[in-house]
């Protein structure tokens, strides 16, 4: 009877661990750090406001579709603000707001698990994103891979490759 009891507890517990988790992953903040590595986008190196999250790059959304403007992979990014639903269109040229591109800081920050639906070309799409300074900054391999473009690490030159010509791959 006694191991039969410490069995339910342990389930009990389990179940109630697991119940908790998905609100702690919403709600927790993890460390973004700087990101200074080289990004080359179609052989030209480019400077972005980017972050190190979880030993990957996150990169500003807007910046991504700015830099990609006019290419073959380019796409736009609205935000309707009373749904906060974050809409990307592939193939249609991205509207700037004016603040793309624009180095902030290089400090630490604390990013935040984003909690808007992202909506790619009308369907609803699961893509890891941060908040930082109320900004949505978005794994650069989910948004390659989402617009099927090329990323690429060059380990050897701590480098960053966009490549437009090229099809998405996982590492």
């Amino acid at each position: 009877m006694k191991k039969f009891t410490v069995l339910i507890l342990i389930i009990l517990i389990t179940a109630a661990l697991f119940s908790v988790m998905p609100i702690l992953s919403v709600n927790a903040a993890v460390w973004a750090i700087p990101n200074t590595n080289t990004v080359i986008v179609n052989g030209e190196e480019t400077e972005f406001n980017a972050y190190l999250i979880l030993d990957n790059n996150y990169l500003k959304l807007r910046d991504i579709a700015y830099i990609l403007n006019g290419t073959e992979k380019q796409f736009s990014v609205n935000y309707d603000d009373i749904t906060k639903e974050i809409i990307l269109t592939s193939g249609r040229a991205y509207k700037e707001i004016g603040d793309e591109m624009t180095i902030k800081n290089r400090d630490d920050k604390t990013a935040v698990v984003t909690t808007n639906k992202i909506y790619l070309d009308g369907r609803e799409i699961n893509l890891q994103a941060y908040m930082i300074d109320d900004y949505n900054y978005f794994k650069l391999r989910d948004i390659g891979a989402a617009f099927d473009f090329g990323v690429t690490w060059d380990d050897k030159n701590d480098t960053v490759k966009i490549d437009t010509g090229k099809s998405y791959t996982p590492e």
